[in-house]
């Protein structure tokens, strides 16, 4: 069979295949990459951003109120202008605080399973910042100490862990769908290493079938006329 094949039929031929298998190889990889850089754009999104952007606006909460202890004890001590220093520069951390939850609601989220934990970070928030850090303020700005105890002694603990709590769930839950995306990622990378290894396997199968073809059709015709 191979006999009637000419040699210009049978070279196409395998130009053919081997373009066909060069433009599968090239779609395959650009999906792979496709898919790893999604992968890279919601880890980045959801760790860079999101989750960086909470634990901030956790943070300066704390810092908030940690200064804001700081303050009391300088009234306490009988010196008001340190305590308004360090009172001002708490309501800065609320602020900060605020700007942090900000970007942490302009990043969105990647599933609706994060908006409504998203939702839940940003109610409880609220009203942490509402009912606990506003008036707890507010007794700084009158440097009232007893108004700050009776804050303090009321449900700003229980506000402050809401919100801490809505904070931890949306931390697993980032962490969660980032460990599916490296695993994503992985698969990618073994996906394209099969297909290197394939596409090179095939290659050589080609290779040997083009010289089987001109060992046919070119040399064996060749050694019959030199021996006749």
């Amino acid at each position: 069979m191979l006999k009637r094949i000419s040699i210009r039929t049978g070279l196409l031929a395998l130009l053919a295949m081997m373009t066909l298998l060069l433009l599968v190889v090239s779609v395959m990889g650009i999906i792979a990459i496709q898919k790893g850089n999604r992968s890279l754009d919601v880890i980045n999104r959801i760790q860079g951003i999101e989750l960086n952007a909470l634990y901030m606006s956790n943070g300066n909460l704390l810092r908030t109120r940690a200064t804001a202890a700081l303050a009391i004890r300088k009234m306490e001590v009988g010196l008001p202008d340190e305590a308004a220093k360090i009172a001002t520069r708490s309501a800065s951390y609320v602020v900060l605080s605020q700007q942090e939850l900000k970007r942490f609601i302009d990043a969105g989220t990647v599933t609706e399973h994060g908006r409504i934990l998203a939702e839940a970070v940003v109610a409880t928030h609220e009203d942490y910042l509402v009912n606990g850090i506003t008036p707890m303020m507010a007794a700084l700005q009158k440097q009232s100490v007893d108004d700050y105890y009776s804050v303090l002694e009321g449900n700003l603990s229980d506000l402050a862990g809401k919100f801490s709590g809505a904070v931890s769930a949306f931390g697993a839950y980032a962490d969660d769908v980032s460990a599916t995306q490296m695993a994503q990622a992985a698969r990618n990378q073994t996906m394209m290493t099969v297909l290197i290894l394939v596409s090179g396997a095939l290659t050589l199968l080609l290779v040997a079938l083009a010289w089987m073809i001109l060992r046919i059709l070119l040399l064996k015709p060749l050694d019959q006329a030199i021996r006749h």
